[in-house]
């Protein structure tokens, strides 16, 4: 399992490198027009630890005029091709990132995020196909929601 987990890394930071290297390598591999927009949404994304949302890429691309909708409409269009994926973080709102297996821990006081890449769940995946008699499982959604080290300190020390 720990060999799993090294590979799995070590292909989520070759794909982060690459896309902040190659942007338009990146883009024309996965079948999309190259665009000044479209590299700079892209390198955000490569660029940011954490998932960010359409706010985020807009300022971090204020160089280019870029709008919500647009931004919007690139995201998507790089999630049709598999390179981003949304991630529900329990906001109002959606985050992106690059596509990658992992899942995230969400503190709830800060909103502190920390990427969680060990994923052992062929058990419970096992066990899910049984009960729900499905044939198979392609893929799942897991985030952990909690509060951080810090947080826990801060409510401990008020209680």
């Amino acid at each position: 399992m720990c060999q799993l987990f090294a590979f799995r890394t070590q292909l989520w930071y070759n794909m982060r490198m690459n896309t902040l290297s190659h942007p338009e390598t990146t883009l024309k591999n996965a079948g999309v027009r190259v665009t000044t927009g479209r590299m700079a949404v892209l390198n955000t994304l490569a660029a940011s630890p954490t998932p960010v949302t359409i706010k985020d890429i807009l300022k971090a691309t204020t160089h280019i005029k870029l709008d919500q909708v647009t931004v919007y409409r690139m995201l998507e269009a790089f999630r049709e091709r598999g390179l981003v994926q949304m991630v529900n973080l329990e906001h109002d709102h959606s985050h992106w990132e690059l596509t990658s297996h992992h899942h995230h821990a969400i503190c709830e006081h800060c909103g502190k995020i920390v990427d969680i890449s060990k994923c052992d769940l062929h058990k419970l995946e096992a066990d899910i196909k049984k009960i729900s008699g499905f044939i198979g499982i392609r893929r799942h959604s897991l985030e952990f929601f909690g509060l951080c080290a810090t947080c826990g300190k801060k409510s401990r020390a008020t209680q």
